[in-house]
């Protein structure tokens, strides 16, 4: 081979391997970018170059921070079609524990959207997928994903059977805020249901396992108070239920808006079933006012 022939070829492949470098660097630069707090133009931007790449890793992931940005502010029909381009590349690598998450993905666009059928249908696919993984800790997300939405669609035996399996294997794992919030979804499931003795029961667990000296002890034990004031006034006792939701609210518990809310719509309902107008709306306007 003539020297001018291997000068042409060397010169290639390294104009090649710059440009390799060059668009791994510019996708990583955008990707910092886009993962800083999921910006919806920076996740576009960061799949615009992807899909001027041959690596289809980087295709899959920018696809799926997209969809996570269009899922966060609301935008689903994007968020879902940028999910399902992220699947597609993730089968075509054969990658099960990001195909598991991306289909987990999906589920929670069709719970949001009151599509219980399809949530299931997908939580259940990616839950088939953990199980084959054998991925405890993925297998109860899953059994708890699926529970909630049994429970959402007021089939409440199933809900409570799914979650307890989810429930076994936190206690199991000692995963203290999981068991926490798993306990909580029972003890719900079984107050709609009517089951009051079995709600009270896993509402009591609830902050069991939790430190004391954490924030996340202080939102769980406003969350079972409010809990436990809805449930007393399902059975009537409006003096229990008021005194739970007080001492949420005047407890100095760091609480969010939103809960709090729903402590002054409790109260509101205590108020109301007691025939004390006034503060059926003074704690009426406050739940309002929570929500804005």
């Amino acid at each position: 081979m003539k020297l001018a022939s291997v000068l042409k070829i060397v010169l290639f492949i390294e104009l090649f391997l710059q440009g390799v470098v060059y668009g791994d660097n510019r996708y990583d630069s955008l990707r910092q970018a886009a993962s800083h707090n999921y910006d919806l133009k920076a996740c576009e931007l960061l799949v615009e170059h992807a899909l001027s790449m041959s690596n289809f890793t980087h295709k899959a992931e920018a696809y799926f921070f997209l969809a996570y940005s269009a899922k966060k502010n609301g935008m689903y029909f994007l968020a879902l079609n940028s999910y399902f381009s992220a699947l597609d590349y993730y089968r075509k690598l054969g990658d099960d524990t990001k195909e598991a998450q991306v289909i987990e993905n999906i589920g929670v666009i069709y719970r949001v959207g009151g599509n219980y059928e399809k949530a299931i249908e997908y939580y259940t696919d990616a839950l088939n997928i953990k199980l084959r993984e054998y991925d405890s800790t993925g297998i109860a997300r899953s059994y708890y994903n699926i529970g909630r939405v049994f429970r959402f669609s007021g089939q409440f035996n199933l809900a409570i059977e799914y979650l307890h399996k989810s429930y076994d294997i936190y206690l199991s794992s000692g995963n203290s805020r999981k068991i926490s919030y798993t306990a909580n979804e029972i003890g719900i499931a079984h107050k709609l249901n009517g089951n009051y003795d079995s709600a009270e029961f896993y509402y009591s667990k609830v902050n069991e396992c939790l430190d004391p000296r954490k924030d996340i002890w202080e939102y769980q034990t406003s969350m079972v108070y409010n809990n436990m004031a809805s449930m007393l006034i399902d059975k009537e006792n409006y003096h229990d239920a008021e005194c739970y939701a007080r001492y949420a609210l005047n407890s100095n518990l760091k609480i969010k808006s939103s809960l709090k809310s729903l402590l002054y719509f409790n109260l509101g309902r205590i108020y109301e079933e007691s025939g004390k107008i006034d503060s059926v709306i003074h704690n009426y306007e406050l739940s309002i006012e929570g929500q804005q």
